[in-house]
């Protein structure tokens, strides 16, 4: 743990794949706290039930008491959030869908349903989770724009696809993911109209410096500086994430003195903010 010790950190928010509670075999370090994924419980896959309760599922009420049970397990085990990446998968817009007729697909078999019928179904569960992450109190990071790797459909992952979300479950703090790029306008404006609307950077600084830069500059003139978090490493390696806090830090510096130099920001305006963006806000939006 010497190098978080280096890099100063209050506490690192690791995101485990796959779905399943908080691993236990994670080193003990107060420092590492977990988000839970609930994808599966999303797309209805049964045997992520298994990982969080031996309840059979014998009804779609049983399905949806089980995801109850998830997030009971969850917050018994000290995750401070949830998260999803479904802009991998699908596009991010979760329209309203009727109990009845996600029940009705459900029982028909998701094995047997259509590709209509599956989204309506991930778009019930969408909705259901959101309400849980309401109950419970849990903020809800959700992956927009840029998705790793070639051959993705960018356009999916728009933040304002989430709009209806944002709008129908005003008592979830939700955490827009990479800025939203390319889309960083959007999710800056999506953070101006909603007061349940983060804007996260993380990854943003390797994606490209200047686009960093860009959107930060802007934000820092329409968004609130208590609704940014300016840095998150994604890093499978902390070494990798040291570079990446660095790399973030001589961006931030940069875009922060730009703007007391032209005059738009005092010094002390200067230091709050960095204060806020590189810490102060996640410590409140997160409870630590």
């Amino acid at each position: 743990m010497e190098i978080l010790d280096r890099m100063k950190l209050y506490r690192v928010i690791l995101d485990i794949s796959g779905t399943a509670p908080p691993n236990n075999k994670i080193v003990k370090d107060e420092r590492l706290v977990q988000v839970v994924r609930m994808d599966g419980f999303i797309n209805g896959n049964l045997n992520v039930v298994k990982n969080f309760t031996d309840a059979k599922v014998h009804s779609f009420d049983d399905y949806l008491d089980a995801l109850d049970q998830a997030f009971q397990t969850v917050v018994k085990a000290d995750a401070v959030g949830i998260k999803s990446g479904l802009a991998y998968q699908r596009i991010l817009f979760y329209d309203d869908v009727a109990k009845a007729d996600a029940e009705k697909i459900f029982v028909k078999g998701l094995n047997n349903a259509d590709a209509q019928e599956r989204k309506k179904f991930d778009d019930f569960m969408m909705h259901a989770v959101c309400e849980k992450c309401a109950e419970y109190k849990l903020p809800f990071q959700i992956h927009t724009g840029i998705q790793a790797g070639n051959y993705n459909t960018i356009t999916n992952a728009k933040p304002t696809h989430l709009t209806n979300l944002f709008r129908k479950f005003s008592d979830v703090q939700f955490d827009l993911f990479h800025g939203g790029y390319p889309y960083m306008q959007e999710a800056g404006l999506l953070a101006k109209y909603f007061p349940n609307v983060y804007l996260d950077a993380c990854w943003l600084a390797h994606i490209s410096p200047a686009a960093y830069k860009r959107g930060l500059d802007e934000w820092l003139e329409i968004v609130p500086s208590n609704k940014i978090f300016a840095w998150g490493g994604d890093h499978g390696i902390i070494e990798h994430s040291y570079a990446s806090l660095k790399l973030a830090k001589d961006l931030v510096s940069d875009v922060l003195a730009s703007k007391v130099v032209s005059g738009y920001f005092s010094l002390k305006t200067a230091l709050s903010v960095a204060e806020k963006i590189m810490g102060e806000n996640a410590i409140k939006v997160y409870n630590f």
